[in-house]
């Protein structure tokens, strides 16, 4: 299941708060309105109303939002998610439209949403080749969509455009490995942005947002597309990683050539300061806070026991019963 936030949380005890009161004030009213019925008159007509407006809001409906709002990158399918596992999608409710100056045209028959993956039942994805710089309009008719619990969904219509290659910065790398390896081009968390083969001594890397980048280059020996840690019945070492040693500063519209040589920097010196997890200050002020802990949690022991090693508060190795004694001692 998808994560939710603090504030997500927060809001959806809120909604289910008011529907429970909705739903009491809605119970309270049908009673009376039986028990009006019985003694041959209705409810007056304001409530009539709150009670005709109150049993529409009840109604629980399937929640659908777009993966991404607004923007999407080149690449990217249309992604939704809903907020229950579906049972069953009716894709002739389901259309797309594109828009042409200020008309929009239905491009007609789609491919079906599939799951995006196997771990997430609340997100799927059109397998659509979108063009870029353009604009679309996604649509989901009433009861296109059904939960595994019975629940549909309102009408949904959302826009979105395509960002368009100007947007986009282009990186052109050659590097001294032929083949059997792999680049990923990382953010400043050292999160993998993009991840493309080394063929031929180079490889490249498209479509990437304006940013500040670096990349990491991994001898896949065994061609498995990951990095392996190795193995020590084996007397397999782990795969090789190199890291590109300056940072990329890349702008929108910027085709950049850069060629790197592995062996250049030394391997210990590759990896840019920048992305380090384990920085010598930081490690070096971790370990100050560690020892500074250590010697109050000392002091905070010693003063609890009172064991000085001078006169009836003499230490004998057993500090609950050097307690227990000069408790006795001070009365």
């Amino acid at each position: 299941a998808l994560r939710k936030t603090g504030a997500q949380i927060k809001q959806e005890a809120k909604e289910r708060k008011e529907r429970e009161q909705l739903e009491k004030r809605m119970q309270q009213l049908r009673d009376k309105r039986d028990k009006a019925l019985a003694a041959g008159h209705d409810l007056e007509e304001d409530e009539l109303e709150e009670l005709r407006e109150g049993s529409k809001s009840t109604v629980r409906h399937l929640t659908v939002s777009m993966a991404k709002t607004d923007n999407l990158d080149i690449g990217d399918s249309v992604s939704i998610t809903i907020d229950e596992p579906l049972a069953r999608i009716d894709h002739s409710g389901i259309h797309l439209e594109m828009k042409h100056d200020t008309l929009w045209h239905d491009i007609g028959e789609l491919p079906h949403f599939v799951r995006a993956d196997d771990f997430n039942p609340l997100r799927y994805n059109l397998p659509l080749h979108l063009i870029p710089d353009s604009t679309y309009r996604l649509t989901i008719d009433t009861l296109a969509l059904t939960s595994v619990y019975g629940t549909a969904n309102k009408p949904f219509t959302k826009e979105f455009k395509v960002r368009g290659p100007e947007e986009y910065a282009n990186l052109f790398f050659t590097v001294n490995v032929e083949d059997n390896a792999f680049a990923e081009l990382l953010d400043g968390t050292e999160r993998v942005v993009q991840h493309v083969p080394v063929t031929d001594g180079g490889f490249d890397m498209m479509n990437v947002l304006p940013g500040t980048y670096y990349v990491r280059l991994v001898k896949d020996r065994n061609g498995n597309d990951r990095w392996d840690t190795g193995n020590y019945a084996e007397h397999l070492q782990p795969e090789e990683v190199y890291y590109y040693p300056k940072r990329l500063n890349l702008r929108r519209n910027w085709d950049v050539d850069e060629s790197w040589d592995i062996f250049a920097t030394a391997i210990d010196l590759q990896k840019p300061h920048a992305i380090k997890k384990n920085r010598p200050e930081a490690s070096r002020n971790k370990l100050k806070r560690q020892d500074d802990k250590k010697n109050s949690d000392e002091d905070e022991e010693e003063d609890e026991f009172n064991n000085t090693g001078y006169g009836n508060n003499a230490y004998s190795s057993d500090k609950y019963r050097d307690y227990h004694n000069n408790r006795l001692n001070r009365r």
